[in-house]
């Protein structure tokens, strides 16, 4: 059995990784300062949103921490992609009723509904955030992580970062759900590309609720369905579906053989000593 022990090096990775994720956070929001001379807060907001994702996605590529196979960019198939996407559904009704109920405060309402209603915002919140999220999420955290743990560790110790990342305690427990649900995907389908569209999805289906209905409190009232019981109905229904087939495909060589896993290890080793 692999270890489950995480070793100094290891966490220094993976605590880089964090702290340049939230340094380009920072960044972004220092570089889109002048755009509130010419536009409003909402604007620069949007633009610090994009400027960080885009120096997030260049930073993960030219330092090559994104674990590249030969499924990254493969939907795998029709039926695949499919089952993913009805297996993140499903994720995503559970996780937001378990929010609703946990009603954790909520410190970027405003935030959040101000770049819903902007085109700038909607690119950042639904297309570059979630693409700059599955590369160093999934792609680099979590890839790194299925060579040190056993899958099940390494999902669930990739998904509590991308939770607690979030840094904001309505977002915590969804986030982290989400992350459980697309750890699992990645591992199984070895495809990052599957992982963006069903992110991309997930979070164009949250801002077009917030613009059609900006009052509503919960995916009853959205919907004007009652009770929330038919959420959770389909959402359980969903995910078992998913998870059934998730169960049934193969595991992937890359993340199971010790030998490979041991190679790459020692090449990414090389890799990080070289970037020190």
């Amino acid at each position: 059995m692999r270890k489950i022990i995480l070793g100094g090096r290891n966490m220094k990775t993976i605590i880089k990784l964090v702290l340049i994720y939230i340094g380009f956070q920072f960044l972004g929001g220092l570089l889109a300062l002048p755009v509130m001379f010419f536009l409003d807060k909402t604007y620069m907001l949007a633009f610090a949103l994009i400027l960080a994702s885009l120096m997030m996605i260049w930073y993960l590529f030219k330092k090559d921490y994104i674990c590249i196979n030969e499924y990254t960019w493969s939907i795998r198939s029709v039926s695949v992609l499919s089952w993913m996407v009805a297996y993140g559904l499903g994720a995503y009704f559970l996780a937001t009723w378990l929010n609703e109920q946990v009603d954790l405060p909520n410190v970027m309402e405003d935030q959040f509904m101000d770049l819903s209603f902007n085109p700038l915002g909607v690119l950042g919140i639904v297309v570059l955030g979630p693409v700059a999220e599955e590369l160093l999420f999934r792609g680099a955290i979590l890839g790194f992580l299925l060579k040190k743990l056993s899958w099940r560790n390494a999902v669930l110790t990739s998904a509590l970062i991308f939770g607690i990342i979030h840094m904001n305690p309505a977002q915590i427990l969804y986030a982290f759900l989400l992350g459980m649900a697309l750890g699992r995907i990645y591992y199984k389908t070895g495809s990052l590309l599957i992982c963006m569209i069903i992110h991309v999805m997930l979070n164009g289906i949250s801002t077009a609720l917030t613009i059609c209905y900006p009052d509503a409190q919960s995916l009853g009232e959205m919907s004007g369905v009652a009770p929330e019981g038919w959420f959770l109905l389909v959402g359980a229904l969903l995910l078992i579906g998913g998870s059934y087939y998730l169960n049934r495909m193969w595991e992937l060589p890359f993340w199971k053989d010790p030998v490979l896993a041991e190679e790459t290890a020692s090449v990414e080793s090389i890799n990080e000593e070289s970037k020190e």
